[in-house]
Parts: structure tokens; sequence; C-alpha cells
């Protein structure tokens, strides 16, 4: 624009403007420079000047402005939502948005077969079921639920005839007679008198005659009601006479006599039994066979049974007892300890060697998934991570949660040295690395052919040794999943 356009101060003179032609002047017209002199025209008529920039700001009214400012050309962008105190509702959803402006949503109502979720502008209607009634309450917005009346007049009834619905609700009740015993019949040495109300039973014939016989070998002594019966230690026909010696307990030979040389009990005192003959007891239960110990009962020993072949070698031995809540079997003079809880479908008892069994599952036979999950990392950082698996295994597929790069090693050191190889550069041939994948989401990198993997610490564990990258564009932790096939126990 020319000179006489360009002027400073907060006031200006007339004289300053130059050359000024005013004519006719209407309201709402301005002075404006035609190029050779100031004259006054509408507003609408002004030509000329540079915008240079435009800007807008969302301020705190939940709104953000994109492609602000503008200086030549372009569109900005108004994206968000309007917040609460900016006349908005805060959210994007009907819900979220009822809860941040305090109105109500929907909402589940319950009954005794399930639920039905009522929504903005239902209605609830109650409404009574069998025998029952619903009428206004007392206060506004309530209803009250009665049990409605049935055909059964209030009162007191005396052995009562009544009916019961399915509601349990009576629905008739009568006045009804009393009930009892009819008639007693006495048997033999009882007496009954009176017929209703109170009834006497008694005993008429209380002193009756018993009549005992006394039996090979036995006496019977005494008068009723005390009787005394006792063996006469002698033998019957064609049997044994002898009574045995302490400790022992008579058995019958099967001919009216006694065998006193089967079972005895130890002169011990405490509680041992023994079947057979030959050797001192020593269980609480002991069966003897030409001498030697066949089996042995009790708890108070080491083994709690012990069966024994014919030969007295300890390393014949065989048994069971319990330890704890364990049950211990030995074989040979070999304990082994069987697990307490049972393994799962497929699985088999295996030993650690010092006679420890437990359940595993077999080697080779199954395949499963070993899963890690790595802290929070921030986006393009790196971590390590540790996955439990198997000493050697078939790798089938990777899984992760989120983009990232996963690489899989034979052993902690390997992965140092491999932790700052760039994304994109091929690993060296004797780097360790046994898989290398990056996922652009939550996928599955499936390996084909299967990879084979194995842990090459100088004592095999079943650590899988990772390095994870998180390329989600976010903080985030990363979770990984091997799919993979057992090799090694």
């Amino acid at each position: 624009m020319a000179s006489p356009n360009s002027f400073s101060g907060s006031t200006v003179s007339a004289g300053n403007l130059g050359n000024v032609q005013v004519s006719n002047a209407q309201t709402n017209q301005v002075l404006l420079w035609n190029g050779s002199a100031w004259v006054n025209s509408a507003v609408s008529s002004a030509s000329g000047g540079t915008v240079t920039s435009v800007a807008l700001s969302g301020g705190s009214t939940g709104f953000s402005i994109s492609n602000s400012p503008i200086t030549a050309s372009g569109t900005m962008t108004i994206s968000g939502t309007l917040a609460v105190s900016s006349g908005g509702t805060g959210a994007t959803t009907a819900s979220v948005a009822r809860t941040n402006i305090g109105a109500m949503g929907d909402f589940d109502f319950a009954n005794d077969t399930g639920s039905t979720t009522i929504t903005d502008g239902e209605t609830i209607a109650v409404i009574g079921g069998t025998g029952t009634s619903v009428v206004d309450g007392f206060t506004p917005n309530t209803s009250i639920v009665n049990l409605k009346d049935t055909a059964v007049t209030a009162g007191s009834y005396t052995n009562a005839n009544i009916t019961v619905d399915a509601q349990g609700r009576l629905t008739s009740a009568s006045n009804g007679s009393a009930g009892g015993v009819t008639s007693l019949t006495a048997g033999t040495g009882i007496s009954v008198s009176g017929s209703t109300g109170s009834i006497t039973v008694t005993n008429s014939a209380p002193d009756q005659t018993v009549s005992l016989t006394a039996g090979s070998n036995i006496t019977i002594t005494g008068t009723y009601p005390n009787f005394t019966i006792a063996a006469s230690g002698g033998g019957g026909e064609g049997g044994s006479s002898s009574v045995g010696s302490a400790n022992q307990f008579n058995v019958s030979d099967g001919s009216g006599g006694w065998d006193t040389a089967s079972v005895y009990y130890n002169e011990g005192g405490n509680g041992r039994l023994g079947v057979g003959s030959g050797v001192s007891v020593t269980h609480g239960l002991t069966v003897f066979q030409t001498s030697s110990s066949v089996a042995k009962f009790g708890s108070n020993q080491t083994v709690s049974t012990l069966i024994l072949e014919s030969s007295t070698a300890s390393s014949s031995r065989v048994g069971l007892k319990a330890s704890d809540n364990a049950l211990i079997l030995m074989s040979n003079y070999t304990e082994f300890s069987i697990p307490t809880a049972d393994g799962t479908d497929g699985q088999v008892l295996t030993t650690d060697g010092s006679g420890n069994l437990s359940f595993t599952t077999a080697g080779g036979f199954s395949r499963s998934t070993a899963t890690g999950t790595t802290s929070s990392l921030a986006d393009a950082a790196e971590a390590d991570l540790n996955i439990t698996g198997f000493k050697s295994y078939a790798l089938l597929s990777i899984t992760t949660d989120r983009a990232a790069r996963v690489r899989l090693y034979v052993s902690s050191a390997t992965r140092t040295a491999d932790a700052s190889r760039s994304e994109g550069t091929d690993p060296t041939s004797d780097s360790g690395l046994i898989a290398e994948v990056i996922t652009t989401g939550a996928e599955t990198v499936i390996i084909s052919p299967g990879a084979i993997g194995f842990n090459l610490e100088s004592t095999p564990t079943t650590t899988i040794p990772c390095r994870v990258t998180n390329k989600s564009g976010a903080t985030s932790s990363v979770q990984v999943d091997l799919n993979i096939l057992q090799m090694e126990a």
C-alpha cells in the first residue's frame, strides 16, 4: 500500500494524511487511499493488505486444534470432547456422558430367574403373582406387595384338617377329631388297663426261669441273677489237656482240646501279638513261618507294615509305611516316596534318583505354551526376558500382544553379546540366536519349518533367554507366548 497509508502514533491530524477528499460522508464509512487521495468509502470497498498468521486455541474447553497456526493456506481441525465445565459432556459415549453430568444411566433389574437391562425411558412394572397383590405405597414412587386373602377364616382350630397350595398358603382349614392309639393287645406276661386317655401297661410275670447247661470243660456256679461260668481247663475227648504257658492263647484243635502254641501274647505287656512260633514279637502283630518273620504290622516301628520273603536277608525286605500324609513303598529294602497329589492326564511317575517319585510330563509327547511378560517399557526400549520352557524344544510359533521385536537365544551370555545388533542386521553364524521375529501388533508368527531350541548354559536349565523391544508406539509391557514341543526332560 502507498506511503500515505503508513503513519504512527495514537492520533493523526488530517494534515498528516496528505490529500483528503471527503464528500457526502455516510454512517459506517471509512477513509480509504485510492492511489492519489484519501476518500470516504464503505468498508466493503477496502482491499489490499496481508494476513500473515491465523491461529486457534481450545483453552480449557477440552478441544484441541491441529495445524494451528496457518501462515499461508490450509485447514485447522478441531477435535476432542467439550468439557462439562464448558457446557459439554466430556464423553464420547452416552453412558459415560450421563455419569459425567450426573444423569441416571442404564441399570440391571434382577429377579429369581435372571436379570434384564432397563434403558433410558423404560418403565419397571411390579405385578402381583399368585397369592399376592401390589398397591400404591404411603409415599410417592413406592409400592407395597401384600398376600391375598384366602378362603380360610382367621382363628384357632382344634385337631385341624388343613390344605396347603404350592405357594405355602392355607386354602382350607377345619376342626378335626382327636387321633391317637385306638387299641393295645397284651402279649405273654403283659397286662393292659384302660381304653382311652391314660393306658397302663404292666409286666405281670417278671420272674422267669432260665436254664443253663454246662458243656465239656465248663462249670456253672451261682444263682439268679448272678452266675459264674468258667472253663475247667481239661481237654475234651481226643484233645489236649494242656492250657499252655504264660502269655499264650489257647486255640481249639478241632477235637475238643486246645492248641497252645499258635497264638500268643508278648510278655512285654505292650499289646504285641504273635501268630506262629519261634521268635520274639517286635511289632504290634507279627506272623511267623518256620521261625522267620513273614509280616510285621506296627505304627510305632520304622516300617508300619513289613512283608518279608522266607529269607532273613535284609535285602529281601518289602513293605510300606506312612510318613505324615505320604505313602512310602519299600522294595528290596529301597524306599520310594509316593506323591501326595494326582498328576494330570498323560503324566508319568519319575524318580529323582533318591527315592522321591513325582508326576512329570513324558518328554517329546505334548505341546505347551511358555509365557513371559516384560516390565513396562517405553516405546523402542529393550529388556531381557527369561521364559521358563524346556532344556531343549521345537519352536513352532511366537505370539506377541502388541508390536514388538523378539529374539530367542541359547544362553544369557549370547543374548548379552548380541544385544546391540540393530534391527535388519544379520547375526553372525555363531551368535547363539535361535529365532528373531518382528510383529506389527498383536499377532502370531509361525516358525516354518520349526526351529530347534536348546539351553546351552554350563548346566542346562529350562530357561529360554529372550530380548524384547517394545515397538507399539507407547509405553507398555510386552507379553510373549512361545508354542513349543518338549524334546528333553
